[in-house]
């Protein structure tokens, strides 16, 4: 599909996230009564970030994309010019990546090492799968993902 992704792609994609979250909130859930809703209230807050730092720039904006934010920003947001913005940049990967560690400190102290184990293999092959297979065959070129 040459202007947005396949609905198989987009399955995968925001499937996989949804499925990260909802195990990273239950893993916590299992221990703590308030860490989770901390944990989804900061995964919704970095999705909606990221709406605004990356989609509001990039050629999917108002076109289906493997998180919907191509979708889901218009309606929040007015489209920006396609270019790299440093700032814009670094905190949307600094706030994936924070989501992405958020329960591990936690899990670690709980000792709740299966949870730990399945939370860090999701987590990991959700960052790997995106950058291999999406951002392989995503046609925005300033996007940090298609570095290196």
């Amino acid at each position: 599909m040459d202007e947005g992704w396949e609905n198989k792609e987009i399955a995968i994609g925001l499937g996989w996230l949804v499925s990260w979250v909802i195990l990273g909130a239950f893993a916590l859930y299992e221990h703590n009564l308030v860490l989770p809703y901390i944990f989804l209230a900061f995964a919704g807050g970095t999705y909606f970030s990221h709406l605004y730092l990356m989609c509001t720039r990039c050629q999917y904006f108002g076109k289906p994309c493997y998180l919907l934010g191509g979708i889901a920003a218009p309606g929040f947001f007015k489209a920006r010019g396609p270019e790299a913005k440093d700032p814009d940049d670094a905190i949307s990967a600094t706030l994936w990546l924070l989501l992405g560690i958020f329960p591990v400190p936690f899990l670690l102290y709980y000792q709740s090492w299966l949870s730990l184990l399945v939370y860090s293999g999701l987590t990991y092959g959700w960052f790997y799968y995106r950058k291999s297979v999406f951002c392989v065959k995503c046609k925005t070129g300033w996007c940090p993902g298609k570095k290196g």
